[in-house]
């Protein structure tokens, strides 16, 4: 891998989350409901793993990261039942895709330290 090609991968989410961020101040978004621009910066960390991933292994992840939230989704239903004794979609679908971006986040963190660090 190029060092281009790893400082884009360093760079991609600064530039993808100040430009989502002045994209939220200029079309006045804030304000409505509840999305975030963490949200929407989500489906770019995927996308963006996914292609750094497949410039580096050349295979895709979308297929096992799909079954790991999948995973994911149900431990998180099963909790909530078992647990809380009830589901609630709407608290489900808020803790399942909060989850979801901490563990991105964290994958695409240990990406950027294999790319730096291992030849």
């Amino acid at each position: 891998m190029s060092i281009w090609t790893k400082v884009f991968i360093l760079v991609f989410p600064i530039i993808v989350y100040v430009v989502l961020n002045l994209l939220f101040k200029l079309l006045k978004i804030k304000n409505r409901g509840s999305i975030r621009v963490f949200d929407i910066f989500l489906i770019f960390l995927i996308f963006g793993l996914e292609g750094f991933i497949k410039n580096a292994t050349g295979t895709s992840f979308l297929p096992y990261y799909f079954v790991l939230i999948s995973g994911l989704g149900l431990f998180s239903v099963l909790i909530d039942l078992f647990v809380f004794r009830e589901f609630k979609f709407s608290k489900f679908f808020k803790k399942f895709w909060r989850t979801l971006s901490i563990g991105t986040s964290i994958m695409y963190l240990c990406l950027i330290i294999a790319a730096f660090f291992i030849p």
